[in-house]
Parts: structure tokens; C-alpha cells; sequence
């Protein structure tokens, strides 16, 4: 069986999720796995045309997905249909990312992640929380 490809927004705690929950529901962080690969990530990758490395961020984390670990990641889910979007309030994620170290997002690019999000949502199972996912990845 494989693993479920869930897409979530930068700020919405992907990486705390799996520091606090990988054991229980067999997930790991999408950045970590590209990097172990020597793979660079960049959110523009998605919100451009950027083919190449779209092509090779899904040919790696497709391979994990086949080792049945569910892959939490933060890609474009227009561009790439994700099988489930966790998607936190806007207000708290921008709190988030607008002060953590690392990669912080212009209020632009905040806001165009956004919308691909809304976007995508009726597509896919939406959920507004990781504790809602640990549920939904449990049943």
C-alpha cells in the first residue's frame, strides 16, 4: 500500500507535526526526504515555471510515497494534486511564518499560496488541523 501525499502551507506546522507524531502515523517531512537527495527546494518552484525541478522533487517523494510513508509537503496542489490538503487558519500562519527563522514568505507570496490552497480544496479531503490528520491517517 502507499503512502498518502498531503500537501499543507508554509506556517502551517508541517515540520512540527512530524518531529511530534512520525512514529505514530508513519509520515515524514517532504523538505527532509529532498534533501537527504541532494535536492534543493523552493516554494517559487511551484508558482513558477519551473518543470525541471518539479520533475524531480515528485520522482523522490513519489518514491517514498511507494514505501507506503505518507509524505507531508508544501508543493503547488494545483499543479501537483495532493491526496489530502491540511489547511490551518490563514491569520495563524502568517503569524508563524511572518517571525520564524528560515525562509519567511513576502505577504505576496503568503498570499498566492493561499489561493492556489482555496483553489484546490473542493478537489481534495480538506482538513483544518494535524490533529485532524492524525485521525484521518489512523481510520
Amino acid at each position: 500500500m502507499s503512502g498518502l501525499l498531503v500537501f499543507a502551507p508554509c506556517g502551517s506546522g508541517k515540520s512540527h507535526f512530524v518531529d511530534n507524531s512520525a512514529s505514530e502515523v508513519n509520515v515524514v517531512d517532504g523538505d527532509v526526504v529532498l534533501d537527504e537527495n541532494g535536492i534543493k527546494n523552493r516554494n517559487y518552484y511551484w508558482y513558477e515555471n519551473r518543470k525541471l525541478e518539479q520533475r524531480r522533487i515528485r520522482l523522490c517523494l513519489r518514491e517514498k510515497l511507494q514505501e507506503g510513508v505518507h509524505v507531508l509537503y508544501s508543493g503547488n496542489p494545483v499543479v501537483w494534486k495532493p491526496d489530502v490538503i491540511v489547511l490551518p487558519p490563514q491569520e495563524e500562519r502568517w503569524e508563524r511564518v511572518s517571525t520564524r527563522r528560515g525562509f519567511r514568505p513576502t505577504r505576496e507570496q503568503f498570499l498566492r499560496e493561499e489561493s492556489a490552497y482555496a483553489n484546490a480544496k473542493d478537489d481534495v479531503p480538506t482538513l483544518a488541523s494535524f490533529t485532524e490528520l492524525k485521525d484521518f491517517l489512523n481510520t
